[in-house]
């Protein structure tokens, strides 16, 4: 089972998210959560089976790589590859930069994945033909 952590200080993470159909906005690729500038988010966590973590606020440490082609993203560290096909709208996603605040909870595997109770959007990258970190 994933360890519980509680953050000791404001944690640095992002999330890929996408413009919205009918503004300026951005949403979750996934749930279709909107997500504003300043927004402080708030979620449950929640365990499908022991070890996958099925609800809470899915992000990134800043560490990991990412690269968009093609419309396909791939989320890669040395030890492996993530990729999903956003059907060539790659000009659509954003980097959404977030901390996980001080006190908040949160587990993170040895991916760069992380999953918390609570996130603090401060700002949106949007993401062109390519973009690493």
């Amino acid at each position: 089972m994933p360890i519980k952590m509680i953050a000791e200080k404001d944690i640095p993470v992002f999330k890929i998210v996408k413009k919205t159909t009918w503004g300026s906005n951005y949403e979750s690729i996934y749930y279709r959560k909107v997500y504003y500038l300043r927004e402080k988010v708030t979620s449950g966590i929640e365990f499908y089976g022991t070890y996958i973590i099925e609800k809470g606020l899915h992000s990134y440490l800043p560490e990991v790589k990412i690269i968009l082609e093609k419309g396909v993203l791939f989320i890669e560290d040395i030890s492996w590859c993530y990729m999903d096909s956003f059907e060539d709208k790659y000009y659509e996603l954003a980097k959404m930069n977030c901390i996980i605040p001080k006190g908040s909870e949160y587990y993170v595997n040895e991916r760069g994945e992380v999953v918390s109770n609570r996130l603090e959007v401060i700002g949106f990258e949007e993401i062109n033909k390519k973009i690493t970190n």
